[in-house]
């Protein structure tokens, strides 16, 4: 089945051009013991900006990673990266030694055409796991910062609840913020203490909406995952065209 979306025309597009450039890593943080934060400072002559949702690739000796940008642009020159150490994963790997040992990243920046729409009117559900996080939480800093007042719902899984590697801050938003609605959710039994909702991501949205039609949905994960997703949220009335992913352009189905 062709999902039908063409992310080189839709409407959530974006337009700025990808520039390769030498960003100082500025500082690295631990969020969890497998999650690295990354502050990168871009250089002050060179003027480049970002839509929310967008990604940049880093090159190391000729090995391209991509990674979400997890910051929106709010003119500060910098970018905020989430590197997860992935078991049998060079790439990140790769990446993680650099950080550790370098004061410079080689980077192209931006890529991708998932990007917030803010002048959209439709409640907005925003839907990832694990370190996807990091996409959602670029998308969410715009939409709160620039003042939208529809509802906007954070669906974010995980295997176990250290995975929700930066819990506290949307814990925190749904405090501040009267919009904003945040539902973790755990897949796997876990000793971990969690008292929340359980399963899979995706089926906790059903369950809470009998349907989706009036929705704006953006997501990120493995192609698995947001295919399965795009499939079930169809059928409980998601229009096709209101769905926005990287997933849709990088694997796209045959």
């Amino acid at each position: 089945m062709n999902t039908e979306i063409d992310a080189s025309t839709n409407k959530f597009s974006a337009t700025t051009v990808p520039t390769t450039i030498e960003a100082k890593i500025e500082t690295t943080r631990n969020l969890t013991k497998d999650m690295l934060q990354v502050i990168l400072r871009l250089p002050n002559d060179i003027n480049i900006h970002h839509r929310s949702g967008q990604y940049l690739e880093c090159n190391i000796d000729d090995k391209i990673t991509p990674f979400s940008i997890a910051n929106h642009d709010a003119g500060e020159n910098t970018i905020e990266l989430h590197i997860r150490d992935i078991p049998d994963n060079s790439n990140s790997t790769v990446v993680l030694n650099h950080c550790a040992n370098s004061t410079s990243l080689k980077i192209t920046l931006p890529k991708g055409n998932c990007v917030f729409n803010a002048n959209d009117e439709k409640p907005v559900i925003f839907i990832c796991g694990s370190n996807g996080f990091s996409q959602m939480k670029a998308m969410l800093e715009d939409a709160l910062s620039s003042g939208v007042t529809r509802p906007l719902y954070l669906y974010w899984g995980a295997q176990i609840p250290s995975d929700l590697y930066l819990n506290e801050l949307p814990e925190k938003w749904a405090k501040q913020y009267s919009q904003f609605n945040y539902i973790p959710v755990i897949s796997n039994n876990t000793d971990q203490p969690w008292s929340g909702r359980t399963g899979l991501v995706h089926h906790a949205v059903l369950e809470d909406f009998a349907s989706l039609s009036d929705f704006m949905v953006y997501s990120s994960g493995s192609p698995g995952m947001v295919y399965a997703i795009y499939d079930d949220f169809v059928a409980q009335g998601l229009d096709k065209n209101n769905m926005a992913a990287d997933v849709f352009e990088y694997a796209p189905r045959k």
